[in-house]
């Protein structure tokens, strides 16, 4: 039950009321926005529970019967894109299951849901920006569907700024961590700690009570943040577009 309400919290209601419509009268084919949260989200769940169930056979999943390695591991890796309940110990999950948990985090829920992160259709975007540009296309296709080059540069901005609030959130926390001595100064619980917050999930550690004040401010900030940051700054790129009234001279530049 709490597996199903966290899909369904997660997948965003555009999409519930596409696939309620499938089975109403006037039946009407899925859009690619709910095609695209379905199978990301279903990735997601399916990459992480592998991901639990192979990092943490030795670990925390050891003496577990095979029924519940794979629930605890299910729930985990469901619960770790939006709402924030562990039946693990996170604190003595392994290096790797922490890293795979931040990924899922960070990627977050699906757009107009009650989770945070970048979200699944920016994710997919993003990754279809990249898979079609190894393919040298000029324009990026998914699902046999163009997507718009707006989309794409929001999603760009949207993953950049992310990634830019966590990395000076993380060496803000590390730093007022370090100077005042206090608990969760290691790089990887304090990320652990920052994308949790930014995704709004809720996962820890164990290191939020040991934290210092300055570091709890960032973490505070962080959550606003990942709650409001990426849907309104996508509504700002979407909305304030203008029209330039004059094109400098182009030239090429080396990347990479």
């Amino acid at each position: 039950i709490m597996i199903f309400l966290i899909i369904v919290g997660g997948i965003g209601f555009a999409v519930i009321m596409d696939v309620i419509g499938l089975f109403g009268r006037e039946r009407r084919r899925l859009s690619l926005q709910s095609k695209v949260a379905l199978i990301v989200s279903a990735s997601l769940i399916v990459i992480g529970m592998i991901a639990l169930l192979v990092f943490e056979k030795n670990n925390v999943l050891a003496g577990m019967s095979a029924p519940e390695r794979v629930w605890g591991s299910a729930f985990q890796s469901v619960t770790a894109r939006t709402a924030g309940f562990n039946t693990l110990p996170i604190g003595r999950l392994a290096t790797p299951t922490l890293m795979v948990l931040i990924a899922l985090m960070f990627i977050g829920a699906s757009p107009g849901s009650t989770g945070g992160g970048i979200k699944t259709c920016t994710f997919a975007v993003i990754f279809a920006t990249v898979v079609n540009m190894m393919k040298n296309k000029k324009q990026v296709m998914f699902l046999n569907r163009s997507i718009p080059q707006q989309v794409v540069r929001e999603s760009l901005v949207i993953v950049f700024l992310a990634f830019a609030w966590i990395f000076v959130a993380t060496m803000l926390v590390t730093f007022f961590q370090t100077i005042n001595g206090g608990e969760g100064s290691a790089l990887l619980k304090s990320l652990f700690e920052v994308v949790s917050a930014f995704g709004t999930v809720g996962l820890s550690t164990g290191i939020t009570n040991g934290l210092d004040n300055a570091s709890k401010i960032c973490i505070i900030a962080t959550m606003f943040a990942g709650r409001v940051g990426p849907l309104t700054l996508a509504l700002a790129v979407a909305f304030r577009e203008k029209r330039e009234k004059y094109i400098y001279p182009e030239e090429s530049i080396m990347v990479g």
